[in-house]
């Protein structure tokens, strides 16, 4: 996934203004300590831009996130986890 479409994921299913601005800012604090601890700076930012974006559609503790992992694996996404150290 690159950050292009990691950011047409995220105005897909997210309407919220403020949600997005928490969104990006996260993806900015995980692409500063990527970099500050030697890892991979893409695939943190990405996961910190995409970590909230079903939470409009899943917004309680019991289905978010685990509900939205199959909307990222059925449109063929790759688990981020497995290239982050």
């Amino acid at each position: 996934m690159t950050r292009d479409e990691a950011l047409t994921l995220v105005r897909e299913f997210v309407k919220n203004e403020g949600l997005v601005r928490h969104m990006l800012s996260v993806e900015a604090c995980l692409r500063f300590y990527a970099e500050k601890y030697s890892e991979d700076v893409e695939a943190w930012g990405i996961l910190g831009l995409i970590h909230d974006f079903d939470w409009e559609i899943h917004p309680t503790l019991d289905k978010h996130p685990v509900a939205g992992a199959p909307i990222l694996r059925e449109r063929g996404y790759p688990r981020i986890s497995s290239k982050i150290s």
